[in-house]
C-alpha cells in the first residue's frame, strides 16, 4: 500500500541526486528518474520550464527506504491495484503487461482495447465517473495503491487535495504536455517505475524510436513538402493546433508543411472559418475531421467545407480507423504508445511514392 509523507509541492529544483543513477531520458521533458539502492526518486516536472518542479515520488521497495522530504512522497512499489482518470494510459498499461493491475477506471466506455473492455465486462475493472464527475468515495472503498491523473491546474477538476484527504494519492502523469510523438511515447518509462518495469520499458521504447527516426528520415529524403491542415469548425469557430505543438510536430516529421507551422503557440486555438479558408483553401491534405468517415457526412455540416480544395480533390483523411461500437478511439491510447505506426500512415498518405501498398493502421481515407 501507499505510504503518504507529504501533500506538498514544490516549484524548486528537488534535492541533490547526483549520486543516484540516472535513467536515460532522451525525448520526455516532463519527467526524470534516478535510481538509488532501495529506491528512486521521480520528478514530474513541467516540458515547457523544466526548473518547474510539479510533484516529486520516492518509489521504495520497502518502508525503510521511506524518506521524510517534505517535498517528497513515498509511494511503495511494484503497485499492486491502480486507477486511472485516463485512456491515454490504457496503451501503456497494455505494453508493459499490468492490465491485471487496473481496478478502477473514468469512462470506460470510451475504451477500445479488447483486453480492457473484457475487464470491464467481467466486473474486475469498476467504472468511477467521467471527468469532474469522479466518485471519490468508491475509489476509497476499493483502496488502490495510486490513481493515475492528469493536471489540468483546475482543482474542481483534478481533485487532487481532495483525493489526498481521503487518504487516496493521486499521481500526476502529463504525457499529453509534451510537444513531440516520442515524448509523449517515453512516459512509458514513467509508468514502468511505478512496476519495477524500467527495462522492459527502455526495450519497448527503444524498438518504437528506432523505428520512427527511421520513417522521420525516410520522408525527409521526400522531394515535396505537401501543405496540410487540420479540424473542422463549430459554431464557425475553427480549433487547431498551435505551430510548436504535438500534432505539428507530427505533420513535420511526415515531411509536410503545416500550414500554421510558423505560429509559436504550444496549445490550441481557435480561429474563424473565415480565417482558415484564407490559409487553408488551397491546401493539399486535411486531416483530423471530428468524427467524419465519409465526404457527405462533411458536406452535411456545411455545404463551405465543399469548397476546400482537399474536398474536391478527395484528399481528406481521419484519425478513425479504429473505433468501436461505444466510440472507443484506439488512437487516444495505443498510438501515444506507437507513434512510428501513425507517422507511417502519414508519410504513405503525404508520400505514397515513398510508401506504397500498405494499409492504414490508423488512418483513413475519406470518399
Amino acid at each position: 500500500m501507499v505510504v503518504i509523507v507529504s501533500c506538498k509541492q514544490s516549484d524548486t529544483t528537488p534535492a541533490n541526486t547526483t549520486t543516484g543513477k540516472t535513467v536515460p531520458v532522451l525525448y520526455a521533458k516532463g519527467f526524470t528518474i534516478t535510481q538509488y539502492d532501495g529506491y528512486k526518486i521521480v520528478v514530474v516536472r513541467d516540458p515547457l520550464d523544466t526548473n518547474k518542479i510539479i510533484q516529486q515520488y520516492r518509489l521504495i521497495t520497502d518502508k525503510q527506504f521511506a524518506g521524510n522530504n517534505s517535498n517528497e512522497i513515498n509511494i511503495q512499489v511494484p503497485l499492486h491495484d491502480i486507477a486511472s482518470l485516463s485512456t491515454t494510459h490504457l496503451g501503456f498499461f497494455e505494453a508493459l503487461g499490468v492490465a491485471d493491475k487496473l481496478i478502477a477506471f473514468s469512462g470506460t466506455k470510451y475504451i477500445y482495447s479488447d483486453l480492457f473492455t473484457t475487464l470491464v465486462s467481467s466486473g474486475k475493472i469498476q467504472e468511477v465517473g467521467v471527468e469532474g464527475g469522479i466518485d471519490l468515495e468508491l475509489l476509497v472503498s476499493l483502496q488502490p495503491d495510486i490513481i493515475m491523473s492528469y493536471q489540468t491546474g483546475d482543482e474542481s477538476y483534478d481533485h487532487f487535495e481532495k483525493m489526498k484527504s481521503m487518504q487516496l494519492q493521486p499521481v500526476i502523469n502529463n504525457e499529453y504536455l509534451e510537444l513531440t510523438p516520442l515524448g509523449q511515447a517515453e512516459w512509458i518509462k514513467f509508468i514502468a517505475a511505478f512496476f519495477n518495469l524500467e527495462e522492459k520499458a527502455t526495450t519497448i521504447f527503444d524498438s518504437i524510436a528506432t523505428n520512427y527516426n527511421s520513417i522521420k528520415k525516410q520522408a525527409a529524403g521526400a522531394n515535396t513538402k505537401p501543405t496540410v491542415f487540420t479540424g473542422l469548425a463549430y459554431k464557425n469557430e475553427w480549433t487547431i493546433p498551435g505551430g510548436k505543438s504535438f500534432a505539428a510536430n507530427f505533420i513535420k516529421d511526415a515531411g509536410a508543411i503545416y500550414l500554421w507551422e510558423t505560429d509559436d503557440k504550444t496549445g490550441n486555438f481557435a480561429l474563424s472559418f473565415e480565417e482558415i479558408f484564407t490559409t487553408a483553401q488551397h491546401a493539399n491534405f486535411w486531416l483530423n475531421v471530428s468524427t467524419a468517415t465519409l465526404l457527405k457526412e462533411i458536406l452535411s455540416i456545411d455545404k463551405r467545407y465543399t469548397y476546400f480544395d482537399p474536398f474536391k480533390n478527395k484528399t481528406i483523411y481521419n484519425n478513425y480507423a479504429r473505433v468501436n461500437q461505444m466510440g472507443g478511439n484506439d488512437y487516444w491510447e495505443s498510438a501515444i504508445v506507437y507513434p512510428d505506426k501513425v507517422l507511417n500512415d502519414l508519410v504513405q498518405i503525404f508520400h505514397p511514392e515513398l510508401k506504397s501498398g500498405d494499409n492504414y493502421f490508423y488512418y483513413i481515407h475519406l470518399q
